[in-house]
């Protein structure tokens, strides 16, 4: 009903690659109340959900996310680092996140 809520941080990131669909949707199942995420901007101005200002740790790329075009970022991997059943996920909008169905944080 209300604050205080149980968010997953970035997710269920040790279910699923962090800030991915995979985790947001991991946390929804587990019963969270919504999810906490990480936004920053692309070269061609889109909303992406990543921590790092670089995509080293969390993908198969390598750079600063801002130097990237959304164009780019479509062929980067973002869940074979996690582990391989998660090989091919892309990289998260912040525009998908925020009409993830079942996210509670921020609706009072």
């Amino acid at each position: 009903p209300g604050p205080p809520w149980i968010l997953g941080a970035r997710g269920a990131p040790r279910l699923a690659p962090e800030n991915t669909w995979s985790s947001l949707t991991a946390a929804l199942e587990l019963g969270l109340d919504g999810v906490a995420y990480d936004v920053r901007a692309c070269a061609s101005g889109e909303l992406v959900l990543l921590a790092d200002e670089r995509l080293d740790r969390t993908s198969d790329s390598e750079g600063r996310l801002a130097t990237r075009n959304l164009v780019e970022l479509a062929e980067v991997d973002a869940g074979g680092w996690f582990d391989a059943r998660f090989e091919g996920e892309r990289l998260a909008l912040f525009e998908e996140a925020l009409a993830l169905e079942g996210n509670q944080a921020g609706s009072w």
